[in-house]
């Protein structure tokens, strides 16, 4: 790989064919002469890093006479960003069910709890609602406020939440 530093900030697999260097077009550029180095290519070393903690930097600086990218620590809100991009919106119904099997919770038990919660929180039509909501939905979306509630009420965190989302157990 190559990097021009001094006309661009950009990496390259090979130094293209066509390059413009001071409003001059080049055709037929030639692979490695001097007239490369005085245009700014440089070898390019894509640096090793760990894409869950880690960033690379948007500029290309040197190093050791080769064109590289520094490594950047993610913040912890990058970090919990990116692990929020990984959770799916939404999960199937027969995928929540399991999910909810999986950790010990009987499907009864989610009726007994949307049964349960106070009436000032859900009247009785509220309740008959996420009743046959939890029933016949075809999918389940991971932030509605009903299915939230309900699984803080099965004492499920929102780890557990996530959890079933990616399914994982």
């Amino acid at each position: 790989m190559v990097a021009n530093l001094l006309n661009i900030q950009e990496v390259f697999p090979t130094i293209p064919n066509t390059f413009t260097w001071e409003g001059q077009p080049f055709d037929d550029y030639p692979k490695w002469t001097e007239k490369h180095i005085a245009h700014g290519w440089v070898e390019f070393i894509e640096p090793t890093f760990n894409p869950e903690t880690q960033k690379l930097s948007d500029l290309v600086v040197m190093k050791d006479g080769k064109a590289t990218r520094d490594v950047i620590e993610l913040t912890s809100e990058e970090i919990e960003a990116n692990y929020r991009k990984t959770i799916p919106e939404s999960i199937q119904k027969m995928d929540l069910k399991i999910q909810l099997i999986k950790r010990g919770i009987e499907l009864e038990d989610v009726i007994s709890q949307i049964n349960d919660i106070p009436d000032f929180m859900f009247s009785e039509i509220d309740k008959k609602i996420a009743i046959i909501k939890f029933d016949s939905a075809v999918s389940f979306d991971r932030y509605n406020a009903d299915l939230n509630l309900i699984a803080t009420l099965l004492g499920l965190s929102q780890i557990d939440l996530d959890n079933i989302f990616l399914k994982t157990l």
